[in-house]
């Protein structure tokens, strides 16, 4: 006798044997000990840099392209976001999770470092502007 023949013949007692593994089911996913929105954070560093009396056109041709090229050339970056305003300057680095934050924090402030040295390479460098370090934050995806 087969399964299907059971099936069959027996009604009753293969509606109960469904119901039955689908109440053990929901009892087996109610104690199940997972989490559906584990926490995760992405490592993202962010650049904020302060040129008084400039436009939005100075401040992205300045400042915030300087430092987006110099940035760049970090290994591990899946993202990078830049916002030019008036008198101010945000660029938002997004690491792969791979990467370690407090490495990608050092990172971007040598570069940060590096690009507000003004050089005879780039003289356009506003000497003026208040280049801050790159303060560390981690971003949850919830």
């Amino acid at each position: 006798m087969s399964l299907s023949d059971v099936a069959i013949r027996r009604p009753v007692f293969t509606s109960m044997m469904a119901l039955g593994i689908i109440v053990l089911g929901i009892m087996g996913l109610n104690r199940l000990g997972t989490d559906l929105y584990p926490d995760v954070t992405f490592p993202v560093v962010m650049v904020t840099t302060v040129y008084k009396g400039a436009g939005p056109g100075e401040i992205e041709t300045q400042v915030t392209k300087p430092l987006e090229d110099s940035i760049a050339g970090i290994s591990g970056i899946d993202k990078m976001h830049s916002w030019s305003r008036e008198n101010a300057s945000t660029i938002a680095v997004q690491f792969k999770l791979t990467e370690s934050l407090d490495r990608a924090v050092q990172e971007v402030r040598d570069k940060v470092a590096q690009a507000s040295r003004c050089s005879r390479r780039t003289p356009i460098c506003p000497r003026s502007a208040e280049w801050t370090s790159a303060p560390r934050r981690s971003s949850p995806t919830r």
